[in-house]
């Protein structure tokens, strides 16, 4: 079985996709994830290990991207696809 790892998995719903596919699942998220169906460790995807999986997914969020960001020009949200891609892009 290959072993995959969900970077940004919050509740698991790409990893219950993964896990009917057949992949092992391990979940990383920032926040505690109490009701992940899977393997689940807290700590930032930004900087999690890569090594030891066959492959990784990553859902970073997208609020800060969408035209309804504009609908609250207080909040800040964080810009993660191109960090993720770009670590991602250099792995082995």
């Amino acid at each position: 079985m290959y072993r995959i790892l969900d970077l940004f998995c919050v509740a698991g719903g790409a990893a219950m996709g993964l896990h009917r596919a057949g992949f092992e699942v391990v979940g990383v998220d920032i926040k505690p994830q109490p009701h992940y169906p899977f393997e689940f460790h807290e700590g930032d995807a930004m900087t999690w290990p890569l090594e030891g999986y066959d492959a990784c997914w990553a859902s970073p969020p997208c609020q800060g991207y969408s035209a309804l960001a504009a609908m609250h020009p207080d909040r800040e949200w964080e810009l993660l696809i191109d960090g993720i891609r770009d670590r991602l892009q250099d792995t082995d």
